[in-house]
């Protein structure tokens, strides 16, 4: 079993079921004492709307795929790209896709 404590975590997901989970580790991680980097995927849409999870995030990765919440391969990509070690896929999109 691995001590290792994930650094950056990529939030697959967008709106209200990103801004808990990321107030959730922000006061996880403080409490803690544990530097952790919250990354989000944020399309043109995303911008558009102005949603408030964006400005929470401490990094975004821009895509114009409009449907990067429900693509497996292009979130692998993200992570790879970016060294992001875990993925939370929140509920709908991405954690349904089978």
């Amino acid at each position: 079993m691995s001590n290792k404590i994930i650094k950056n975590i990529l939030i697959a997901n967008r709106g209200l079921p990103a801004i808990k989970f990321i107030t959730s580790i922000k006061e996880w991680s403080l409490k803690k004492n544990i530097d952790i980097k919250l990354w989000g995927i944020v399309t043109e849409l995303d911008m558009i709307s102005n949603y408030k999870y964006i400005d929470t995030l401490d990094y975004h990765v821009f895509s114009s795929n409009h449907n990067i919440f429900m693509d497996i391969e292009g979130i692998i990509e993200i992570c790879k790209n970016n060294n992001i070690e875990s993925v939370w896929p929140g509920w709908g999109y991405l954690s349904e896709v089978g």
